[in-house]
């Protein structure tokens, strides 16, 4: 879906991990740095002497930071890159925010991972009924053992967060929850 999108807004320029065929792109690499509104971004995977090309594991890891809370969006990571996430940046891989590795696959989300990232939410990006399962039920058992709130874009719709400077994160905004039709409401008789 990213060709529409691109067709749909002005694109300076696009972090891959991998080759787009329909363009050119900066490939993305560990330690790479930039600061937008106050907000600063860095890229934590891949190394550039990691050997992922073409794989999952060649996912673009982003952790987004601000004084009101942290975000650390992973891709489509697996256990080979939590592992190498771990030997270079185990004391700063903690996030408020976190986009579960892989849509919550088997092969993501090893135990020390979900320890050290400890995260207030985790987010699933799914489709419902999506073919491979996702998420998968030991994966959400791991998060939930590690006390985060899960939340699944198959159930919720989109979800989006307000960060705010020097604030408690806030509840999350769930567009099914929030946006309902008057046929998905309950029925009250007076």
């Amino acid at each position: 879906g990213v060709e529409a999108l691109i067709r749909g807004m002005e694109v300076g320029r696009i972090m891959s991990g991998e080759a787009l065929d329909f363009m050119d792109v900066e490939r993305c690499r560990s330690d790479q740095t930039w600061e937008w509104d106050g907000v600063s971004f860095r890229i934590l995977h891949p190394h550039e002497s990691d050997n992922f090309s073409g794989s999952n594991n060649s996912s673009c890891v982003l952790m987004v930071e601000s004084s009101g809370g942290s975000l650390l969006i992973t891709g489509d990571i697996e256990r080979k890159a939590e592992e190498k996430l771990l030997e270079r940046h185990a004391e700063s891989l903690q996030a408020d925010i976190l986009i579960a590795p892989h849509h919550g696959s088997n092969t993501s989300s090893s135990g020390e991972f979900v320890q050290r990232v400890n995260p207030e939410y985790v987010l699933f990006p799914t489709g419902y009924r999506n073919r491979f399962g996702f998420p998968k039920q030991p994966v959400i058992e791991r998060w939930q053992a590690a006390g985060s709130t899960l939340l699944n874009t198959a159930e919720t719709g989109a979800i989006q967060f307000r960060i705010l400077a020097n604030q408690a994160l806030t509840d999350p905004m769930l567009y099914r929850r929030d946006h309902q039709h008057y046929w998905s409401m309950p029925f009250k008789i007076e």
